[in-house]
């Protein structure tokens, strides 16, 4: 059956890329047998931003703590916590924290699905501040 359950304490954050840690919670490394979603734990630092990209599979985004913003084709949206986004399917999308408290959210994709299907596919973004045309 694989694994059900996972304790706070064996959450784990590697060292922050450009001012944001992901830490997985549930997919395959960390022993649970799924086959169609994942789900992983953002903390985007002070400061910090994610590298703009896209990927072929949707996002659900909820914020636990903290404020920020997300880039999505184009539109900016505030959020802070409480709060939920929807990235849909192959949008250009970006996160950035420009406030002085980390902000914390929680991430669902369907990128085992994708995998599994053999249709996982991501594309990051030139060094530009605006999305690459089509």
């Amino acid at each position: 059956m694989g694994r059900i359950h996972i304790k706070e304490e064996e959450v784990t954050f590697p060292e922050p890329r450009q001012g944001l840690r992901r830490a997985t919670l549930i997919d395959v490394p960390q022993g649970f047998e799924v086959k169609a979603i994942n789900l992983h734990q953002d903390e985007l630092l002070p400061g910090g931003s994610s590298r703009q990209h896209r990927e072929l599979h949707e996002h659900l985004m909820f914020i636990l703590s903290g404020k920020g913003v997300s880039i999505i084709d184009g539109q900016e949206y505030q959020w802070e916590a409480g709060d939920a986004l929807f990235i849909p399917s192959w949008a250009w999308h970006e996160n950035h924290n420009p406030y002085s408290q980390p902000a914390r959210f929680l991430v669902a994709t369907v990128a085992p699905l994708m995998r599994n299907l053999g249709l996982l596919r991501r594309e990051d973004a030139p060094s530009t501040k605006e999305a690459p045309s089509e």
